[in-house]
This record gives C-alpha cells, structure tokens and sequence, in this order.
C-alpha cells in the first residue's frame, strides 16, 4: 500500500511529546477509544492507520483528548489522510469538542467524518452509512441550523431501516438538550410521514402528512352535514 507519511504527519501533528516509532512491524489491533461504544466502533480493514507508526500518533491524540486537553489549532480544518485516519481523527475531536465550551469545535469532527466518508463513496458499504450518521450527529451537537436536518437525517433513516432512537444513543447525543431533540425528532417525523407524487418522472412532496380515511383536520368525522343535527 502507498505510505502517505508527510500527509498523515500534517492531519495528525500537536504540540506534543515526539512519539517514537514503534518496533512492531505488524499492523496494529485497532481498539476502540473509552468515549465510544465497542458496538459502534468501526474498522477499516487494511488502512494505513494501523500502521504502528501511525497508530501511535492515534494513541498519543487519544490521551491528550481524554485527559481534557483544550481543542488544539492542529485538529481544526479538513484532515488528510485516509478513511481510517480521518475517522479516528473524527473520535478525537468529538472528545476534544466536548471539553470544550465553544459549540462550533463540532464543526472540526463534522470534517473528519465527512471527508472519510467521501473515501467510500464508490463503495457506500455499512461503514460509509456509519460515518454519515456521525456527520450528522456532530452537526446537532454544533447546534447547526443551516442543515435541513430533517430531509438529511429522514433520509438516512429510510435508507438504513435505522431509528431516531439510534440516532440520539451515538456519542455524546446525551449533550443534546430536551427542547431541541423534540424539536429535531418531530421534523423528522413529518419529513419521513410526506405524500410524494410523481410527474412525469420528478417527485412532488405533499405538504399534508398522511391521515386515515374519514378523517378530516383537527379530528372532525366527515361527512353528515358538518355538524350536530346537520
């Protein structure tokens, strides 16, 4: 596999202790940071990022984000590298996102994902599907309004069979306040519940969700003249 070392050195440079290489040749075993369920946590088979090297530089991130480290200059902007390093990198600002107070340090893991998802694009595998459900997840967390979350979110639901449930149990969605996950699951509901029609091949949403027969809005029974005695 083509090494992509000064790449990955700038995604993954800090003003850190020089973290040696490590004499292990093999291909590290990837583990899970302690922030992330071991359930959740994704793999990428033959990645650059398990390299011992590299997979030191990884650990050496990990341990200054859990022992609540400021958000560091280095980690913001689009990383370099590939799949697996940016989703790493995408773990890693999560945590350095939640130490910190400002909102838009979510913005940063947003990227990560984002751009290791773009990596899988031909391949659109359990994997890429993962990572956008995390982009998402960071954008909530930022507090995004300039998403249209509910098409993006009710979309990515009906493509993986997946629930708002599972949505809000990923990382750090226990930050998510009451008000807005209400607000966000009841957009997407009405997103997910539309009528579509189509013409001529282009679909029409229907701004009226779906209602069982004989029901007329606000729960009135049809027909019968409209009123009592009618």
């Amino acid at each position: 596999m083509k090494k992509r070392w000064t790449a990955l050195f700038l995604a993954l440079a800090l003003t850190l202790p020089c973290v040696g290489a490590a004499e292990a040749e093999e291909p590290m075993e990837p583990v899970a940071p302690e922030w992330i369920r071991a359930e959740d946590y994704l793999i990428f088979p033959g990645d650059e990022v398990y390299e011992p090297e590299n997979w030191a530089q990884i650990l050496a991130l990990r341990e200054s984000a859990r022992a609540g480290d400021p958000y560091p200059y280095q980690q913001r902007g689009n990383p370099i590298g590939s799949a697996g390093t940016c989703y790493e990198l995408g773990l890693i600002r999560l945590q350095f996102a939640a130490n910190s107070t400002s909102l838009s340090n979510y913005s940063n893991a947003y990227q990560a994902f984002r751009t290791a998802r773009e990596e899988l694009e031909e391949e659109k595998g359990e994997n890429y599907y993962a990572l956008r459900f995390l982009e998402l997840q960071a954008c909530v967390l930022e507090e995004d309004d300039s998403m249209p979350m509910d098409q993006l979110l009710g979309t990515l639901l009906k493509e993986t069979g997946k629930t708002l449930e599972d949505f809000f149990s990923g990382p750090f969605m226990d930050r998510v306040s009451p008000r807005r996950r209400t607000y966000l699951e009841r957009d997407v509901k009405a997103y997910m519940e539309k009528i579509y029609v189509y013409i001529d091949g282009s679909s029409l949403g229907m701004s009226v969700p779906p209602r069982s027969p004989g029901r007329a809005d606000h729960g009135t029974p049809t027909g019968g003249g409209g009123g009592p005695g009618g």
